[in-house]
């Protein structure tokens, strides 16, 4: 494997592409552009499982959120007994 496909392999294949590289042909993971590409690698896969975190908290955070709103305009409207749905989620219906 040359330099040149072992770079690609890296690059498409990511940390799999690493172990890809390294079964076919150790000697390809000395030369300096191979370990370039791979440490570079390494910091996206980083960066990426990073941002799917916080994308994950945030979202959830925020529906978390929305959730509890609503579950107190709710408690606000049975205390002051009024009988009408709630504003967004108040015409879906699951039980009919």
């Amino acid at each position: 494997m040359s330099a040149k496909a072992a770079k690609v392999v890296i690059w498409v294949f990511g940390l799999l592409g690493w172990l890809i590289v390294y079964l076919a042909d150790k000697t390809q993971l000395q030369d300096d552009g191979v370990k370039l590409y791979l440490n570079e690698m390494i910091i996206l896969t980083i960066a990426n499982a990073a941002a799917v975190i916080l994308a994950i908290v945030i979202i959830g955070g925020l529906l978390g959120l929305a959730a509890m709103v609503f579950w107190v305009w709710g408690l606000v409207y049975i205390i002051q007994d009024k009988d009408e749905p709630l504003p967004l989620i108040g015409n879906w219906r699951l039980i009919k």
